[in-house]
């Protein structure tokens, strides 16, 4: 109970917070990658090893440097107004995304609001992937024809 009580006040700090929520995140992001791609269960064809690196990988580069970027942006940029998200927002990938995450989320959720919206983003982009790699052997027989 005493390790639990200590790991709930490290998640308290957004670095540790955004850390956890990548480490978790991004591991699912890539299984549902796989799962598009037709990886199943059954036949036991997902890379758990993509997973691992997919939640090492978050936790230890995304989520440390989505945290520093969003710690200068808002010593650069104080405040959390509709006017200073706008300001923040032209440095930022996903503008509508940064307008929400610096107006409306409060500071220690945002590295975490981040892996949200990346999840989804992740699993947009990975299922547009799946319909390209479904459309390409008909693209070719089309090719094939012209030639």
């Amino acid at each position: 109970m005493v390790s639990l009580s200590k790991f709930s006040k490290t998640l308290k700090h957004p670095l540790f917070r955004g850390m956890a929520s990548y480490g978790i995140i991004w591991p699912i992001s890539s299984f549902i990658q796989q799962t598009f791609e037709g990886k199943n269960f059954k036949d036991n064809t997902y890379d758990w090893w993509r997973c691992a690196r997919f939640g090492l990988y978050g936790s230890c580069y995304v989520a440390p440097t989505l945290y520093s970027w969003l710690t200068v942006a808002n010593v650069m940029w104080p405040g959390n107004s509709i006017k200073s998200a706008l300001i923040k927002v032209g440095v930022s990938v996903w503008p509508a995304v940064a307008v929400i995450n610096f107006w409306l989320i409060p500071p220690a959720n945002r590295v975490p609001f981040i892996s949200v919206c990346s999840l989804i983003w992740t699993c947009f982009l990975a299922y547009m992937k799946q319909l390209d790699k479904a459309d390409v052997p008909q693209k070719l027989e089309q090719n094939d024809l012209l030639l």
